[in-house]
């Protein structure tokens, strides 16, 4: 299944997270390796970091969003969205950036050609 069926959860509904966390996980594990298979130059490659798992929020976010900014780098579009800042406990607040976080993963796939 691909992430963008799963690009949602639930707040609250924590299973529905940790399955939303593997996915999404995947789905950059995927873009990664495409992103290795292509003519696009990388410097200095993309980091894999451990999302798969949220242990702490704040520190998920940075890394995502270092992830996330690699990948935009990557693709030559500069500096991506800030998703990094989000305040887990305002539910308007993380639907709208698990809306805007599947743009951005609808984009790179796009992107990608995947």
């Amino acid at each position: 299944m691909a992430f963008s069926a799963v690009s949602n959860f639930v707040v609250g509904d924590e299973a529905g997270k940790q399955r939303w966390l593997l996915e999404h996980y995947a789905e950059h594990q995927i873009f990664n390796g495409a992103i290795q298979t292509t003519t696009i130059s990388i410097s200095a490659g993309i980091s894999e970091y451990p999302i798969q798992r949220m242990e702490d929020q704040e520190v998920w976010l940075l890394t995502h969003q270092r992830m996330h900014q690699a990948l935009w780098s990557a693709l030559g579009a500069g500096i991506g969205a800030d998703l990094a800042t989000l305040d887990w406990k305002k539910e308007s607040q993380v639907y709208d950036w698990l809306n805007l976080h599947a743009q951005i993963h609808a984009d790179i796939r796009g992107a990608l050609g995947l």
